[in-house]
């Protein structure tokens, strides 16, 4: 049955499994016991013990649990430093022997570099979203910028249009024979009352008026 003691989350959704329910039973046995002979036993009994649930643990496959998508080795917790030590150094091929059955013992401070570790794989892994996330939006604001220049572009190219088309009608109200401004002006010589002057135009950045623009030879012929 499978019932893991902490489920540690890795990037892309996958975990690692930690189990913590190592008996220590010998150890205490080992550490009470007086003579030399019980040591001994204590400690083949403890090592034995550390076997059955490095056996125990690997039969629970949890590797092939779909829905954790665990790391391929569960760690096994032994929560006391004197305990790992004891039993490594009463079986000293005892990692080999929990390794090659995907199991890795680890005690607290091994544990604890190992949960650093996690906590820098996540640090680059947010780093990474962070930097892909940047990335995407600074495409987009190309996008936008690259769409409004063209918008500008347009907006530009219908003002110089505007102020050509304009230019062009001043042109034909005030320059040539017989423009609007001498014609303008020659009727108010001959008598024509109007509340305002003849206002001065603006064309290719300059002032065209009536007196400048077209001679008298160009106005309606005086009345005889």
């Amino acid at each position: 049955m499978q019932k893991p003691d902490v489920i540690v989350m890795l990037p892309e959704q996958r975990s690692m499994i930690i189990d913590s329910k190592v008996p220590l039973s010998g150890y205490e046995r080992l550490i009470a016991a007086q003579e030399e002979g019980d040591r001994l036993a204590a400690g083949d009994r403890f090592v034995r013990d550390v076997k059955v649930h490095i056996d125990d643990l690997a039969g629970k496959r949890y590797q092939d649990n779909e829905k954790l998508v665990a790391h391929d080795y569960a760690l096994m917790f032994v929560p006391i430093e004197g305990a790992l030590a004891a039993a490594l150094a009463r079986e000293r091929e005892l990692l080999t022997y929990a390794s090659d059955r995907h199991v890795v013992l680890v005690g607290p401070s091994t544990l604890l570099m190992t949960m650093r570790t996690v906590a820098q794989i996540w640090r680059y892994e947010l780093q990474g979203q962070n930097a892909q996330e940047i990335a995407r939006l600074a495409g987009e604001m190309c996008d936008k910028v690259s769409l409004s220049l063209g918008d500008f572009n347009g907006v530009a190219e219908k003002i110089t249009a505007a102020l050509n088309m304009h230019d062009e009608a001043v042109k034909r109200l005030s320059t040539g024979r017989s423009n609007v401004l001498a014609i303008g002006a020659r009727m108010r010589d001959l008598g024509v009352k109007a509340k305002r002057p003849m206002a001065a135009m603006s064309v290719d950045s300059g002032v065209v008026t009536a007196i400048t623009e077209e001679s008298a030879e160009t106005a309606l012929p005086a009345a005889e």
